[in-house]
């Protein structure tokens, strides 16, 4: 996973994410490179059973630490994401860049139709005809696909 490097979501962005997939109480959650644990802390304060997966030993250690109080609905796990069932995730959030989120795409082509995936500053590759942007301030975008995925 040597493509995958530790860039954290900006914090101001991560409530704007969640709120773009429009992630409800009872939902399912999978954070794909979930470093400090911030997006699934967030979600789960929201009452989603919220999966945060990252290839680092360090970054997990470090989400669980943060998790706190939200460790019940706020699940880490030390894996090499890229091997994942989808299939039962309601909304996926990435931060990856656009190599590994090219190379996700057989997962998220898998996933239930109607969930949400959202993605900051890089596409998923081929040009989808669901794909909404949404430009941030200072050049970052915001994608959301909703499944399923149909290329143009």
């Amino acid at each position: 996973m040597n493509d995958v490097v530790y860039a954290p979501t900006p914090v101001e962005l991560v409530e704007p994410m969640l709120d773009l997939a429009d992630v409800r109480s009872g939902e399912v959650l999978a954070d794909l490179g979930c470093g400090d644990g911030r997006i699934v802390i967030a979600a789960a304060k929201r009452g989603v059973l919220a999966f945060g997966y990252d290839c680092a030993q360090e970054r997990i250690a470090e989400a669980q630490r943060n998790a706190g109080a939200q460790s019940g609905a706020a699940t880490f796990i030390l894996c090499d994401f890229f091997d994942l069932d989808l299939s039962n995730i309601d909304v996926v959030t990435l931060y990856l860049s656009a190599g590994p989120n090219a190379k996700l795409l057989p997962q998220l082509r898998r996933m239930r139709p109607e969930s949400r995936i959202v993605s900051l500053d890089f596409s998923l590759g081929p040009p989808f005809d669901d794909c909404k942007e949404f430009m941030l301030r200072r050049r970052r975008v915001l994608y959301l696909w909703r499944n399923p995925l149909r290329s143009i």
